[in-house]
């Protein structure tokens, strides 16, 4: 990237007369008076984020968004010079646009003097971004390390900032990509646009000590109609637990106990769902703390260690037998029905009949006991969630 004389001076007077409010307006104003164009900056996703000059911006972003350095094209009377900006040349979009014209004066020195002024505010404005951000996190942080009864009333005034309402109650959220992986460094400035979006307020916080992975997200979120919504709808290939109303700031720590819990149960039947073939991206598993049926809160309340072991004594008799823990998972998912079972395994009733027989000679019990039943069902539980019926799939546990 070079700048001659005329483009020095040019970036020279610009970033020395820089206002301190609306930085990115000034300097397009500035380009467009130098170079007798309109100016369109855009983000990654095709937002506008400044403009000059009224050329029709969203026609213009459908016909410069493929992923090009550099490029010349024509909108109608339009005709466009495109520059992609920032690390790599993968951030902003630059489009320098006239209808005066047959092409846009200026030199490849002076679109690099506007591309420096341009990137320099942007990195102010990422930058500003990135400090709400850790504010916004370190806030979250702090609720849930425990907040005393006597200094609530300073908390609440700083949750009024990130668009809560003082003193009302709110849900402490889990989540967790369905494959583990480990979120992006902007993924919670993402999050964030995308509560705005919804007309949520949100916390959020990613890679904290406590959390029990890299991978895992923890949010706050006021109890209401919008925020459940938004945690239904925008989390495909994520399984999200949700704690139980609370209103009290000092909660936040029994809120985020009761978010992991439901978690877990979100995660481990995202896995089985995966388990069965079903796409990652496609899964949107939540659990509402409140509605985890009495088995499956017992199950998660208890220590992990213990429940695995019990887990696998119970289990471990399948071993060798796949098939028939298969078909017992079937049975459990269709509510005992032979028929229902013998349906979705392609099988003739009579050979559901037999592998059930198999079953219990293995469990040493009969699967009509409740008792065997109960024990099959907490152990099970993430697969015969997989494997009920869809219609089932929006009950127990979930938003």
């Amino acid at each position: 990237m070079t700048v001659d004389g005329r483009a020095l001076k040019f970036l020279q007077r610009v970033m020395r007369n820089l206002p301190d409010e609306d930085q990115l307006g000034y300097v397009l104003s500035s380009i467009a008076a130098e170079i007798y164009a309109a100016v369109l900056v855009f983000d990654i996703e095709g937002e506008l984020v400044g403009s000059i000059g009224g050329a029709p911006s969203e026609l213009i972003w459908e016909k410069v968004e493929e992923d090009v350095v550099e490029s010349t094209a024509r909108v109608g009377k339009w005709v466009l010079l495109t520059r992609r900006l920032g690390p790599n040349r993968q951030g902003f979009t630059l489009v320098l646009a006239t209808r005066v014209a047959e092409e846009v004066e200026a030199s490849a020195e002076l679109i690099d003097a506007a591309e420096i002024a341009i990137n320099a505010v942007l990195a102010v404005l990422r930058g500003d971004d990135a400090r709400w951000v850790r504010e916004n996190s370190e806030l979250l942080e702090a609720l849930e390390k425990g907040v005393p009864q006597a200094r609530e009333h300073r908390f609440w005034p700083r949750l009024t900032e990130f668009g809560f309402i003082a003193h009302t109650s709110f849900l402490v959220v889990v989540d967790e990509a369905v494959t583990g992986e480990v979120p992006s460094s902007d993924f919670l400035w993402t999050l964030h646009e995308r509560a705005y979006s919804s007309g949520v307020p949100l916390l959020a916080a990613a890679r904290l000590a406590i959390a029990s992975s890299d991978s895992v997200i923890h949010m706050l979120v006021p109890d209401t109609a919008d925020a459940k919504d938004w945690l239904r709808r925008d989390f495909s290939g994520r399984a999200v637990g949700i704690s139980e109303s609370h209103y009290s700031l000092t909660d936040v720590p029994i809120g985020l106990r009761e978010a992991e819990y439901a978690q877990r149960v979100a995660i481990t039947r995202a896995k089985a769902r995966m388990n069965t073939g079903e796409g990652s991206e496609l899964i949107a598993e939540v659990a509402n703390y409140r509605e985890l049926r009495l088995g499956t809160w017992s199950a998660v309340i208890s220590p992990i260690d213990q429940f695995r072991s019990r887990k696998r004594d119970l289990l471990g008799t399948f071993d060798q037998h796949a098939e028939i823990l298969e078909t017992v998972i079937i049975f459990l998912a269709n509510d005992l029905s032979v028929n229902d079972t013998a349906q979705q395994l392609f099988l003739h009733p009579n050979t559901v009949r037999y592998r059930l027989g198999r079953a219990e000679s293995l469990l040493g019990g009969s699967l009509s006991s409740p008792l065997v039943i109960t024990d099959l069902t907490l152990a099970l539980e993430a697969e015969i969630w997989a494997h009920h019926p869809h219609e089932h799939r929006a009950g127990e546990g979930s938003q």
